[in-house]
């Protein structure tokens, strides 16, 4: 199965959640920047992550889901790092089925945000938990 995580990190938050999700799944880890939109149509499996942003996910990452198309049924997940919001999923999650993506799954985490709060996250549990997540992403997929 082929399979792509794709992911925006300000901070590398995000990054460091993408990438364990990424080992589970099996899946090439790309950041965002490198990714162009033919690229998700050659995976049978794609998770986007982002941080959240004043309660929205990264610009980058809605402006690069306006440019796929035709994706009717492609199975994706969304996950992310916050600092206390997690309405920023439900955004991505919009965005995805608007495209005709089928969502498997969402899961976020506290993430250290420039104002030191949540310092350290996310830590060892939130990438257990990731990892947890990324087993049940798996098992729809069989």
């Amino acid at each position: 199965m082929d399979s792509l995580v794709i992911y925006h990190s300000r901070s590398g938050n995000t990054k460091k959640v993408a990438h364990a999700i990424g080992s589970v799944v099996g899946a090439e880890v790309k950041d965002l920047e490198y990714v162009k939109p033919e690229d998700v149509k050659n995976n049978s499996l794609v998770g986007i992550g982002s941080g959240c942003y004043y309660g929205r996910p990264a610009e980058e990452i809605v402006e690069f889901l306006k440019d796929l198309d035709d994706l009717e049924g492609t199975p994706f997940f969304v996950f992310g790092t916050h600092g206390g919001q997690t309405s920023f999923l439900c955004i991505l999650q919009s965005k995805i089925e608007e495209i005709g993506g089928k969502i498997l799954g969402s899961w976020s985490c506290n993430g250290e945000t420039y104002k030191g709060r949540f310092e350290g996250h996310p830590d060892d549990k939130d990438l257990e938990d990731a990892n947890k997540f990324a087993i049940s992403i798996l098992s729809q997929m069989r």
